[in-house]
């Protein structure tokens, strides 16, 4: 992959930044990437997704969400105490409504 700017070859991948590039872009399969020559700064379709779709596998939703590693942790604590909440907002409402 050469960057789109210079034309240099020295690209890498960047972090990814707030809930569309976290959440969304991972959904589209797609990466930002950043020239180290100029630091212009690409949205593409990731090299994994590419390698992974070349060799036909597809990976876990964990490795999809990026949950998987002990780096991860405060990840997967938000995760899970997003769904403990949602559940039982979703379980007050149902009690709520049966009593009415």
């Amino acid at each position: 992959m050469n960057c789109r700017h210079c034309g240099s070859d020295k690209i890498f991948r960047s972090h990814r930044k707030g809930l569309y590039e976290g959440f969304w872009l991972r959904l589209l399969r797609k990466a930002p990437y950043r020239c180290h020559a100029c630091g212009m700064r690409y949205i593409v379709q990731s090299r994994r997704a590419e390698r992974r779709h070349k060799q036909g596998r597809d990976e876990c939703l964990a490795s999809y969400l990026g949950l998987r590693g002990s780096e991860n942790r405060l990840r997967r604590w938000v995760v899970a105490m997003a769904i403990t909440v949602l559940f039982l907002v979703i379980s007050i409402l149902f009690i709520v409504r049966i009593l009415q």
